[in-house]
């Protein structure tokens, strides 16, 4: 087996292109490494936008969080906004389906989730590593999905579950 390069890595890409636009809403997230991180992950998945609500860490990054983001930030659209429920109501008026990444009682399996019947946008809600989001918001969304783990008390960082929601959805 062969590892492929440059002129053959950049024609797999372009044929592996994903089949819909995701737009990222970060909700209160405390660490900045993790926002650092998603950005990095946004970058790879052509994320359209990235939102920034509550006291998620805003770029510019300093030097260490650069290092995590590999600078993605300086080539992506994101934009810090005050009000997270009007614009899950503006996304949701525009028909983009909206996907919080939430530990509830009727969280849905990703990977149970239709993407036929997505919309050709979604957006992908995550809130706080430790409190997630509220229920008012969950109440919204049209889907509530859960990355399962396999052991008692196990859990995946935030970055992680995004990673695997996002790859299932493009």
């Amino acid at each position: 087996m062969k590892k492929i390069t440059g002129t053959k890595l950049k024609k797999f890409n372009k044929k592996n292109k994903p089949n819909r636009e995701i737009i990222l809403i970060l909700d209160n997230l405390e660490y900045a490494r993790n926002v650092a991180s998603i950005f990095n992950l946004a970058f790879a998945l052509k994320v359209e936008t990235i939102y920034l609500t509550g006291i998620t860490t805003t770029p510019p990054f300093g030097k260490d969080l650069q290092k995590v983001s590999k600078r993605r930030e300086e080539h992506l659209f994101w934009k810090k906004e005050k009000n997270l429920t009007s614009l899950v109501e503006k996304f949701k008026s525009q028909g983009i389906t909206t996907i919080a990444l939430a530990k509830t009682e009727d969280s849905v399996s990703f990977d149970l989730i239709n993407s036929h019947q997505l919309a050709d946008k979604v957006a992908i809600i995550v809130g706080n590593e430790k409190q997630g989001l509220s229920n008012k918001l969950l109440s919204e969304m049209d889907i509530v999905t859960i990355v399962p783990v396999f052991r008692p008390l196990a859990h995946l960082n935030v970055v992680n579950e995004l990673a695997v929601l996002a790859y299932k959805l493009v």
